[in-house]
């Protein structure tokens, strides 16, 4: 878990936004003592990830299950579909 200053959090907030998608929790502080802390939210994001993931191995399994289109996933599922991102740096933000 990586801790930061209030004053840096609020520099870099983007940043440790991203951390937290990633699953890193994020301490905020002020004068060195804990006030909050930022983490990857639970739900509908997560739960599509874990779908995509199940369908892709069965779709393996199976040789020849169809992948969802951009279009059938909106259609039949009501969950975002997740987005496959790499982890970034701060630089980037």
């Amino acid at each position: 878990m990586q801790s930061v200053s209030v004053a840096v959090a609020k520099d870099k907030l983007p940043f440790y936004l991203h951390l937290a998608e990633q699953g890193e929790t994020i301490e905020i502080t002020r004068h060195g003592k804990p006030i909050a802390f930022i983490s990857k939210a639970q739900g509908s994001a997560e739960t599509a990830s874990s779908f995509e993931l199940a369908y892709q191995k069965l779709r393996t399994q199976m040789n020849g299950l169809p992948a969802f289109s951009e279009e059938e996933w909106e259609k039949y599922f009501d969950i975002p579909r997740p987005i496959q991102q790499g982890l970034r740096h701060e630089e980037d933000f």
